[in-house]
């Protein structure tokens, strides 16, 4: 029985990393919109007028979360649930922000 708890552990432990490494990779591909996202606040913070596509807002977003879900599943001190559960409160906050920035009127 030990065994069995010990290989399970293993297993959740090694599809988390799996996961890890597509999250990453994910965050990664996602990056130049987020670049792009970080040049459209600071231009319109500096009074430049600019628009910026709903799509890119997306994959900003998607980038940051990926690679937040990233961290989380190479944690290797949470347990599978415990990590499902912060990556829950990481999406539901995320898509608040997410929402309110594409309805501020500057998306076109």
């Amino acid at each position: 029985m030990v065994d069995f708890i010990k290989n399970s552990y293993r297993l959740e432990q090694e599809l988390d990393y799996m996961k890890s490494k597509k999250y990453l990779t994910s965050a990664m591909e996602n990056l130049p919109a987020f670049m792009e996202t970080i040049k459209f606040i600071f231009d319109r913070c500096n009074g430049r007028f600019s628009e910026i596509s709903e799509n890119t807002i997306d994959d900003a977003f998607d980038c940051v979360i990926n690679k937040r879900k990233s961290f989380i599943y190479s944690n290797k001190t949470l347990s599978h649930h415990e990590k499902e559960c912060m990556i829950l409160q990481i999406e539901s906050s995320f898509q608040e922000i997410r929402d309110y920035f594409k309805s501020s009127g500057f998306v076109k």
